[in-house]
């Protein structure tokens, strides 16, 4: 069976997190739950905690991609 790829934060990425400013969802936080494969059967807590940390790192490549893109158009 083939590993899941490991999320790395980029130095973006954190700093974007840290603008955020959320009081829980910080880039260490991040880091440990975004790697984390929990089924919901087996540990629901730790795979909906698992989830909540993913929606927050997929907003925040959101905003990561919306920076770039207000740069080229300039």
């Amino acid at each position: 069976m083939m590993e899941p790829r490991k999320i790395r934060l980029t130095e973006e990425e954190k700093s974007i997190i840290r603008k955020l400013g959320h009081s829980r969802l910080t880039a260490e936080y991040l880091s440990h739950w975004l790697n984390r494969h929990d089924y919901v059967q087996i540990n629901a807590p730790a795979a909906l905690i698992s989830m909540e940390a993913r929606g927050f790192y997929e907003a925040v490549l959101c905003i990561e991609a919306l920076g770039r893109k207000k740069h080229v158009e300039r």
